[in-house]
């Protein structure tokens, strides 16, 4: 296995920044009341929004456990990925159960969990290396 070298505080800050952030902002958008998206005319549209903004969270997952240089989660960053990102889905559909005006549903539960998964695996397919080629520096020690 190749040497993973340690990141700065700084370095590290970035690549879990993007993650964090769409979770902040999830979070934000599921206490709104009365919150909607257009109609587009279809009977599921809610559930491809939560299959995408899941799915990025995950792909924003594997993608930072990757360039992460704790060896135990950069081993693991697969199952820590989909573990954290279906722990965050869980936590969404408690809180939005409990906001007025909102409700919890096992379909929105399942699209999310569904975008993660789909897209952890295509984000491994497509870098079969492990990450693409925006590694953090290579001379550092």
């Amino acid at each position: 296995m190749k040497e993973i070298n340690k990141l700065s505080s700084g370095e590290r800050f970035a690549i879990h920044f993007p993650w964090a952030t769409l979770m902040i902002l999830v979070t934000i958008e599921s206490a709104l009341t009365g919150f909607a998206l257009p109609p587009l005319g279809l009977h599921f549209e809610d559930k491809i929004v939560h299959f995408i903004i899941f799915g990025l969270i995950g792909w924003l997952l594997v993608r930072a456990f990757t360039m992460e240089s704790i060896n135990w989660l950069h081993q693991h960053r697969i199952g820590w990925a989909f573990l954290l990102g279906f722990l965050f889905a869980l936590s969404d559909e408690f809180h939005q159960a409990h906001v007025r005006g909102r409700d919890a549903s096992w379909g929105d539960l399942l699209a999310d969990i569904l975008g993660i998964t789909f897209f952890i695996y295509y984000y491994t397919k497509k870098f079969k290396n492990g990450y693409p080629e925006i590694r953090i520096s290579e001379s550092r020690m």
